[in-house]
């Protein structure tokens, strides 16, 4: 028997929660600020947008966001999809602004790494594109729900 969306996800949260502390207590000194702990906080954020708790998804994104930035680098496509899934957030809560920065950004970092063809690229620009014809009071058309994740 497959379980319906609503037990899986009431079943997603503590598996993540327990992910994220095994992460930040087993790979060492740098647990706490590590890649991996990074992704595990992406991967809860967004649940927590999934679900509403926009908050604490928000709250993830950035640390996230701030870890990768400082391990991996700014320019780096890890920080563009955790740019990404902050976009989409920004979004649902209607700041546009900071969507379109966001976005931007993760765009500048996908253009400079991927080809134009790329499904990131090609998602990131969809969802842009929506953001800004949403801001201009235009249909957004298509509606692209996806994640970077």
């Amino acid at each position: 028997m497959q379980p319906s969306d609503d037990q899986a996800i009431d079943e997603a949260e503590p598996h993540l929660r327990r992910a994220l502390t095994l992460a930040e207590e087993r790979l060492g000194p740098a647990g706490p600020d590590h890649p991996d702990v990074a992704f595990v906080l992406n991967s809860l954020g967004v649940l927590y947008k999934y679900i509403g708790r926009y908050d604490e998804a928000e709250r993830l994104y950035r640390r996230a966001l701030a870890i990768k930035e400082n391990v991996l680098g700014p320019d780096h496509v890890d920080v563009a999809l955790t740019l990404g899934n902050l976009a989409m957030l920004y979004k649902t809560l209607e700041r546009y602004a900071e969507a379109g920065a966001c976005y931007e950004r993760a765009l500048a970092i996908f253009d400079g790494a991927l080809a134009p063809t790329h499904p990131k690229v090609v998602t990131c620009r969809a969802q842009y594109e929506a953001l800004r014809r949403a801001m201009n009071g235009e249909e957004a058309g298509q509606n692209i729900s996806g994640g970077f994740f």
